[in-house]
């Protein structure tokens, strides 16, 4: 969201890509480095990084229709994913402009967005990680694939995390509560 925001493109444009195990390159500053998140101090940690990074994107690829255009960087605009030369109506998308803007220099310092012109950040919006994590599709560490393809945390190692699966999986009264199918709980 943070990106997006300062790129000017709306959450619709956004595909999710979970971060592989590299702390040197995904580590959370406010957890001393480590790839780890809790408590929104990811967040935290990354919004004036994320941020500066979605600023610095859409200002390479302003100047690179600026420089398509032969007009000056300062009479266009992005807007939900592309860039706009306000005076005569021309516009590029993002993806037209990517290889032209590859190649410019990272600008050495970006203005941010105030938070006045926010269109995402501060409103009530859906995560978009939700689903999997919640059907089990989301990578994780703690989460191991198991018969057709369910997916749930595992607590200990594998051969003891069936047994204590088995006595946390159930309530008092006998409901069902880790996600398994009952008769593969052993029956509930």
């Amino acid at each position: 969201m943070l990106i997006a925001e300062e790129l000017e493109i709306s959450l619709a444009r956004v595909r999710l890509a979970h971060a592989p195990p590299d702390a040197s390159r995904y580590g959370n500053p406010r957890a001393g480095g480590a790839q780890i998140t809790g408590g929104s101090n990811s967040v935290q940690g990354a919004w004036e990084p994320l941020r500066t990074a979605g600023a610095m994107v859409r200002v390479m690829l302003i100047e690179a229709a600026a420089q398509e255009w032969r007009v000056a960087a300062a009479e266009c605009r992005a807007q939900d994913g592309v860039v706009i030369h306000a005076s005569s109506g021309r516009h590029l998308s993002y993806g037209q402009l990517s290889q032209r803007a590859a190649g410019l220099p990272l600008p050495k310092q970006v203005a941010l967005k105030a938070p006045e012109a926010f269109k995402l950040i501060g409103r009530p919006l859906k995560r978009l990680d939700a689903a999997e994590k919640v059907d089990g599709r989301a990578p994780g560490g703690s989460h191991r694939q198991h018969r057709g393809g369910a997916r749930r945390p595992l607590l200990g190692g594998e051969a003891g995390a069936r047994r204590v699966e088995d006595r946390l999986g159930r309530r008092a009264g006998g409901e069902h509560i880790d996600g398994r199918h009952p008769q593969e709980a052993g029956g509930c």
